[in-house]
């Protein structure tokens, strides 16, 4: 929102008479604004009593020692450019293993204003759990005097499933344990021709055998 201010310069002038020089100094300050696209699939989340707001990304359901990866964007809606830094703040299950469940990249950056970074979200699992998640903060990077990245301007609530098996839910054509055991034929009309072959060959050979028990009696 504007500011004003109005500042007093006192001096003398060439013949020692007092100069005042009065200055009215009007500035802005804007907040820096970034947004996750897209929104549908990121949907805002309560996350306790958060410091700014908080997206849901669900990065998939998959199997143990499987890996799924989702991509969005990281749009820079101010009038300048935002230098954001990420870092990890909360944390649900880990893997068994040295490496993390979830990587997001890349961790900072400098976006344009109107410009858009894309985040690649990774969730690679090595143990099956529906409780791994990960809430990550996105700031501007050397917002402090410290050079510590200031308060966040966005949390991402990052989560994945594994499991040990997959299902599949099936007609009830094949509900059974033969239709499922066999597989199907390659060509149907084959396979019909097929079995009228292999029929006409069976009531051939029968036909065979009765002449033969004939001419025996």
């Amino acid at each position: 929102m504007p500011s004003f201010e109005t500042l007093i310069v006192a001096t003398e002038g060439a013949c020692g008479e007092p100069l005042r020089l009065t200055l009215s100094l009007r500035g802005s300050g804007d907040s820096p604004v970034l947004r996750l696209v897209p929104e549908e699939e990121a949907p805002p989340v309560s996350f306790g009593p958060a410091a700014a707001p908080t997206r849901a990304v669900h990065v998939g359901d998959v199997l143990v020692a499987d890996r799924a990866t989702r991509s969005f964007d990281l749009v820079n809606e101010s009038a300048f450019p935002v230098t954001f830094a990420l870092r990890a703040v909360k944390s649900g299950h880990a893997n068994l293993g040295p490496l993390p469940p979830f990587d997001v990249s890349p961790t900072a950056g400098e976006i344009p204003p109107g410009g858009a970074q894309p985040l690649s979200f990774t969730f690679a699992p090595d143990h099956a759990s529906v409780h791994f998640f990960q809430l990550v903060e996105v700031a501007m990077a050397g917002g402090s005097d410290a050079g510590e990245p200031s308060a966040p301007l966005l949390q991402l609530f990052v989560t994945g499933r594994a499991w040990l098996s997959s299902g599949f839910v099936l007609p009830p054509a094949m509900s059974g344990a033969q239709s499922l055991l066999a597989p199907p034929p390659l060509d149907v009309s084959a396979a019909a021709e097929g079995g009228d072959a292999a029929a006409a060959a069976s009531e051939e050979a029968g036909s065979h055998r009765e002449a033969r028990w004939a001419v025996e009696a």
